[in-house]
C-alpha cells in the first residue's frame, strides 16, 4: 500500500504491503494485480429463455439460431430444453419477418400483375383508342392529319400490347420490342414539323394515362391496397425504364427524317438557283419554277402572270394567263385552266387575297371549301396548297401554287419558306 493508502500492482500477489509505520493497524494482503479486462462487472445471470450477455468474439451473427439442449445455464447456453433461441434477439426475429414478408409481397406482386395482364389485354385496342384521345385533348396540334392518327393508333395499341406482355411473363424491357410502326411516325411527325420536344410530351402522358388506366383495374381486382401500392411501384420503374429505352429509337428516328429534309431542301434550292432565271424570257422562266418545284416536292405546279406582264403595257387588270404547270414525273392532279388560257379568281377567294396583298399562303383543303374561297374547284384527292405571289422590284406579277396531291404529308410552315426561296 502506498502512502495513498491503495495498493501498488507492483507488489506480489499475497504479499503484504509496506505497513502504515506506527499506526498499530493490521497490513493490508495486496489482492492479484487485475488488468482492465479483469475488472470488467460479472455478467448478469441469463433469464429463462434467454441468453445472457456474450462476448463480442463469442457472439453468434445477428439474425442466426441456435438450438441447446436442456442443460445447467452458462456459456453453453440457457436451461430451456430444445428451444431455439437467437442471438440477435428482437430484433434478429423482426428482420426475419421482414425478409420472410419482402419475398412473400414480391411473389404477391408478380401474380397480381400477371392477373392485371390478363384482364385489360382483350381491352388492348380500347385502351388505345382511350390514350390516344387523352393525347388528342392535350396536344391538339399534333393531330391535324387524320392519315396520321390512323397510324398513331397502331402504335399506340403495340406499346399498350408490349407493356401487358412485360406484366404478365414478368420480361425485361431489353427482351420486348417496341412497336415497328413507331419510328414511322416520328418520321412523320418530323416531317409536319411537330416539335421533338412537343412528340416526347405525347410519350410521358400516355405512360401515366396507361398506369391510370392499369390502377383502377387493379382497384377493381382487389381491396389491398398494400398489393396495389407494391405493384404501382413496380409499373412506374418499369414504365419509365420502357419510354427512356423507346424515347430514344424515335428521336434517332425523328433526327434522321429532320436531317434529310434539310439537305433535301439545300438540294433544292441550289437546284433552283441554276435552273431558274437562265434566260430573260418570263414565260421560259415560269416554265423553270414549274419543272424544279416538281422534284421532290409539289405534285404539281401552276404559274399565273398578269396579261399586263406579258404585254407590257401599265397597269395590271385582274385577267392573267396560264402560262406554265407542270405534273410530278409520277402523276399528279388534272388543272383546271389549261396552258395558255386566260382566266380571273373570284373576289375574295384566297388567290385573290394573295395576290391584292403580296403576302403568301398555306391552305389546306378542308370539307367547307367552296369554289368561290379556292377561285375555283380543287383537283379531287388534292389535300393542300401554297399560294405564293411572284414579285418583282416591289410588285406583284403573278401568282405560283403547289399542290399536293399523291404526296401524304401535307404542306407545312418550312415548305412555305422552301417554296419562297425556289420562287426568288
Amino acid at each position: 500500500m502506498t502512502e495513498t493508502g491503495f495498493t501498488s500492482c507492483d507488489t506480489e500477489a499475497g504479499t503484504p504491503a509496506p505497513g502504515r509505520g506506527g499506526t498499530g493497524l493490521p497490513e493490508p494482503v495486496a489482492e492479484p494485480c487485475r488488468d482492465r479486462a479483469d475488472r470488467r462487472p460479472p455478467a448478469r445471470p441469463g433469464r429463462p429463455g434467454r441468453p445472457g450477455p456474450a462476448s463480442q468474439a463469442t457472439r453468434p451473427r445477428l439474425g442466426s439460431c441456435l438450438s441447446r439442449r436442456q442443460g445447467p445455464a452458462g456459456p453453453q447456453g440457457p436451461p430451456a430444453a430444445g428451444k431455439a433461441w437467437c442471438a440477435g434477439g428482437a430484433l434478429g426475429r423482426a428482420r426475419l419477418r421482414t425478409l420472410r414478408y419482402v419475398a412473400d409481397m414480391g411473389t404477391d406482386v408478380d401474380a397480381f400483375l400477371r392477373r392485371l395482364a390478363q384482364a385489360l389485354r382483350p381491352r388492348a385496342n380500347q385502351s388505345a383508342d382511350v390514350l390516344l384521345r387523352v393525347l388528342r385533348a392535350e396536344l391538339p396540334e399534333m393531330w391535324k392529319d387524320d392519315e396520321l392518327s390512323l397510324v398513331a393508333l397502331e402504335e399506340t395499341a403495340g406499346h399498350v400490347t408490349a407493356f401487358l406482355d412485360m406484366m404478365e411473363h414478368g420480361l425485361d424491357v431489353s427482351e420486348v420490342e417496341t412497336p415497328a410502326s413507331a419510328p414511322e411516325v416520328a418520321r412523320r411527325f418530323a416531317r409536319r414539323g411537330v416539335p421533338v420536344s412537343t412528340l416526347l410530351r405525347a410519350y410521358r402522358l400516355g405512360h401515366v394515362s396507361l398506369l391510370q388506366m392499369i390502377q383502377r383495374e387493379a382497384t377493381r381486382l382487389t381491396g389491398d391496397w398494400e398489393l396495389i401500392n407494391a405493384a404501382g411501384l413496380r409499373l412506374i420503374a418499369t414504365g419509365f425504364e420502357y419510354v427512356d429505352r423507346g424515347s430514344e429509337q424515335v428521336v434517332a428516328a425523328y433526327q434522321e427524317e429532320r436531317d434529310r429534309l434539310l439537305r433535301r431542301r439545300l438540294l433544292l434550292t441550289n437546284e433552283a438557283s441554276r435552273r431558274i432565271g437562265t434566260t430573260l424570257d418570263t414565260a421560259r422562266t415560269a416554265r423553270e419554277l414549274a419543272e424544279v418545284g416538281t422534284d421532290d416536292f409539289a405534285d404539281l405546279v401552276t404559274v399565273d402572270l398578269f396579261e399586263s406582264v406579258l404585254q407590257d403595257d401599265g397597269t395590271p387588270p385582274p385577267v392573267l394567263r396560264r402560262v406554265a404547270q407542270h405534273p410530278a414525273p409520277d402523276g399528279g392532279p388534272d388543272p383546271a385552266v389549261a396552258t395558255g388560257r386566260t382566266h380571273t379568281y373570284p373576289a375574295g377567294s384566297e388567290p385573290a387575297h394573295a395576290l391584292a396583298t403580296g403576302q403568301p399562303l398555306l391552305r389546306h383543303r378542308t370539307d367547307s371549301d367552296t369554289a368561290e374561297r379556292t377561285g375555283g374547284p380543287l383537283a379531287p384527292g388534292v389535300h393542300s396548297a401554297l399560294l405564293l405571289p411572284l414579285r418583282a422590284r416591289g410588285n406583284t406579277l403573278g401568282l405560283a401554287q403547289f399542290f399536293r396531291h399523291r404526296t401524304v404529308t401535307p404542306f407545312d410552315e418550312e415548305d412555305l419558306l422552301l417554296a419562297q426561296e425556289i420562287a426568288a
